[in-house]
């Protein structure tokens, strides 16, 4: 299972990602801004470690976080598991 905390956002804040891996494989969290460019990631991250990111955001709007690492079982993108979804940036 996951938890996504999405605290509120503003355009121009700098948040710092954390994420701990409780899942049985690799894991990463990719953020895309509202055009669809990645602005950061918190890089592969194995079962049992944490890692995390800082990312800032320069627009508002609509950002998506994915997760594209292959499951070793089923050979599809996480993405395509529902590791996906989205949170808005405000503008002020």
């Amino acid at each position: 299972s996951s938890a996504i905390r999405r605290p509120a956002m503003v355009y121009g804040d700098t948040i710092r990602f954390e994420m701990t891996n409780a899942g049985s494989q690799a894991h990463e969290f990719e953020v895309l801004d509202p055009d669809g460019n990645a602005i950061g990631e918190v890089a592969s991250t194995e079962q049992g470690a944490a890692s995390g990111a800082t990312m800032t955001f320069e627009s508002a709007g609509v950002y998506r976080y994915q997760c594209i690492l292959v499951d070793e079982s089923t050979a599809k993108p996480h993405t395509e598991l529902g590791m996906d979804g989205s949170f808005e940036v405000q503008a002020s």
